[in-house]
């Protein structure tokens, strides 16, 4: 069997999530036969790495920093952590907790994405739902 050294990651997501994005972001993704939008990223096969480092890094560029709705600038500190909530073995979620300059507050979004498919090589998941932006006082 041959030896896998490069994963082909395709992210889908709907119509809904793909009018969010900038026109920079929006152009990223391919509107497939059945209405929705992916977008495909490779993320090499290394020793000591971790495929969810190579998804919160295309997610950051692809969906969250050229998204509108979060307002990111340079001064802001934005954090990732994919995290599994649930029973579900297919489904995980992205934790986003932004801080804004001159503001107290840190501020989360809960985006969840589901396993589409995985086989040898590649892997395709899909962002499912989000959480309205929430911030827990200090």
């Amino acid at each position: 069997m041959a030896e896998v050294t490069m994963i082909t990651c395709r992210l889908y997501i709907s119509s809904k999530y793909h009018k969010e994005l900038n026109k920079k972001s929006q152009e990223l993704f391919t509107l497939d036969d059945y209405g929705q939008y992916y977008s495909e990223f490779p993320a090499p096969v290394e020793d000591n790495s971790y495929l969810g480092e190579y998804m919160i890094a295309y997610l950051e560029v692809a969906i969250i920093m050229n998204n509108p709705k979060y307002n990111l600038t340079p001064a802001c500190d934005l954090k990732c952590e994919l995290l599994k909530l649930g029973p579900k073995e297919n489904v995980f979620n992205l934790l986003l907790s932004i801080t804004y300059p001159n503001v107290v507050n840190v501020f989360h979004d809960i985006l969840i994405f589901k396993e589409r498919e995985q086989h040898l090589g590649f892997y395709y998941f899909e962002l499912i739902g989000d959480q309205t932006m929430f911030s827990i006082e200090k």
